[in-house]
């Protein structure tokens, strides 16, 4: 059974999932397989470094950009999103086929994806 990723609904979920919004979910799931290529295991993302994979390069990338928006004001109500997630490789395989609903504005990533269902 493959995973739905969905829209944060409980506060009582947050220490299970990644928040994030969904351009940069849509980012992550979209370049999983640069992530699982990567020679850290496991891999560290920086959110708003996406898709660069390199953390050295990632980390550089945010210094310059670091007044890029994450999200409207307001928009993800309550819930504050994640700016950096650590998955290890076998698990991003498990992400590789979770879609992004459409119009959520806070998406949540299982913290341990099981690709067994």
């Amino acid at each position: 059974a493959l995973f739905s990723v969905g829209v944060l609904a409980t506060p009582a979920d947050a220490q299970e999932i990644w928040r994030l919004d969904a351009k940069a979910a849509t980012c992550i799931l979209t370049n999983v397989e640069s992530y699982r290529k990567s020679t850290e295991n496991p891999v560290v993302i920086f959110v708003k470094a996406c898709p660069i994979v390199d953390r050295v390069a990632a980390i550089q990338s945010l210094q310059q950009n670091s007044a890029l928006p994450t999200l409207k004001e307001g928009s993800a109500g309550a819930f504050a999103v994640d700016e950096v997630i650590v998955f290890t490789r076998e698990e991003l395989a498990c992400l590789a086929n979770l879609v992004v609903p459409p119009n959520a504005p806070v998406i949540g990533l299982p913290k341990n994806p099981r690709c067994d269902g």
